[in-house]
């Protein structure tokens, strides 16, 4: 290919590119041909919002705000339309409380015509309106130095309504008072405070009306100390359970300098853990001197009480081991019951020790005559046991008097000397 074949190709192919130019000018200029657009991202128009509150109903959401609105017409005519000649209106006033959909209508300039959209419905949620009242809480921002607290005096509120939709009515915890730690002193200073509306972690929680919008806080930095934590205990030695407890060793206080200046120990009520049988948590009801405080770390302070089940030791006995009381003089028994099983119950540590010498078993036959008896067993011992189980617990006993015993006795010896 030479050198002037190759100009004459760029030459025709940049002609050809000029003449579609100029025709593509000519049929849109000229002819004018229908053409069909998109419009993109038009905003809908949510009407007679107004009206809800008159039900005690409230918009909360939509599932869109926008929608793609497709016109044809004249090319002159659409190229000339955007998003604000378009409008899409969606009427709140017939809606209920719930989720529900409501019709579009679509307006275009009266030159193009409204082919189609990619939302023909917008589904809305309807709200209840409703009012409740939610506490107010001071919050410190910025760290404070160590050995210091900032404390809340007094508010002028303590609680104030907040009206909007039931669902972010519900979310909203408290009202939140922020107070910046930087303006405290030792001193009680006053704060005039907006209040927030947030949620159980911190969030804001928007679109809800507030019935009073500041709040009046008068705050203070004190001191902190801290020092041991003294907790009586009783029932430990309960035998119906093993029982242990695990204590705070310090707790920390808040207060002015004075206050905390004469406290080297702060005391809590008794506890008493018999009758606890199961391991949990108890709360500490501790002893403040006045004008002291809990810091705010030791708030509701506990004790873990650790119960561990009972354990049990088994022990033999036999007849002849059985000790028998207030027998008559001039009866002798005999014992039928060939063995005697004794369960005993009680704490890990003192079962270990345990040993079938540190039982007796009893029965009692006073007034009992000859023959045979049922008589109930009876343990003794001075072990620290919960309890003591005896199987059987009667056993049969044959009482026979001397004499009967000695006639029988030379009788089977005569027999044998025969």
């Amino acid at each position: 290919m030479t050198k002037n074949m190759l100009k004459n190709d760029k030459f025709n192919f940049i002609l050809a590119l000029l003449l579609a130019v100029a025709l593509w000018f000519y049929v849109m200029g000229v002819e004018n041909p229908p053409s069909e657009i998109t419009v993109k991202g038009v905003p809908i128009d949510f009407v007679n919002e107004e009206t809800l509150p008159q039900r005690n109903l409230v918009w909360l959401s939509a599932n869109t705000g926008t929608v793609d609105v497709t016109i044809s017409g004249q090319h002159s005519d659409t190229t000339r339309v955007g998003k604000d000649d378009i409008k899409v209106v969606a009427d709140l006033s017939s809606t209920v409380y719930g989720e529900q959909s409501v019709k579009l209508t679509i307006t275009a300039p009266k030159n193009v015509d409204v082919e189609a959209s990619n939302y023909e419905y917008a589904t809305v949620f309807i709200d209840q309106m409703v009012t409740e009242a939610k506490s107010v809480e001071a919050l410190f921002i910025n760290e404070i130095e160590e050995g210091k607290e900032a404390r809340t005096v007094s508010m002028s509120l303590s609680a104030v309504n907040v009206s909007g939709a039931k669902t972010l009515v519900d979310r909203v915890a408290n009202l939140s008072a922020v107070i910046d730690t930087t303006s405290l002193t030792s001193d009680v200073q006053e704060f005039i405070v907006d209040l927030k509306a947030v949620d159980h972690v911190g969030n804001p929680v928007d679109k809800v009306t507030l019935a009073q919008s500041q709040v009046v806080v008068n705050a203070v930095l004190l001191n902190t100390k801290t020092v041991p934590l003294e907790v009586p205990v009783i029932g430990l030695d309960a035998e119906d359970a093993e029982r242990s407890v695990i204590l705070p060793e310090t707790i920390t206080v808040k207060g002015t300098e004075q206050a905390l200046s004469a406290v080297e120990a702060i005391k809590a009520e008794t506890v008493n853990v018999a009758g606890i049988y199961q391991s949990s948590e108890l709360e500490v009801d501790v002893i403040l001197p006045a004008g002291v405080e809990l810091a705010d770390d030791s708030q509701n302070p506990t004790m873990t009480v650790v119960v561990k089940a009972l354990e049990t030791k088994e022990f033999m006995y036999s007849g002849s081991d059985i000790l028998i009381e207030n027998l008559d003089d001039g009866f002798t028994v005999d014992i039928g019951t060939e063995s005697i099983k004794l369960v005993v119950t009680g704490k890990s540590s003192v079962i270990a020790g345990l040993t079938a010498e540190d039982f007796s078993l009893a029965a009692d036959v006073s007034g009992l005559g000859e023959g045979e008896e049922q008589v109930k067993l009876e343990c003794r011992h001075e072990a620290s046991v919960a309890k003591t189980e005896i199987n059987p617990k009667e056993i049969t006993v044959k009482i026979e008097s001397l004499d009967e015993e000695e006639d029988s006795t030379a009788s089977n010896d005569a027999e044998a000397e025969e």
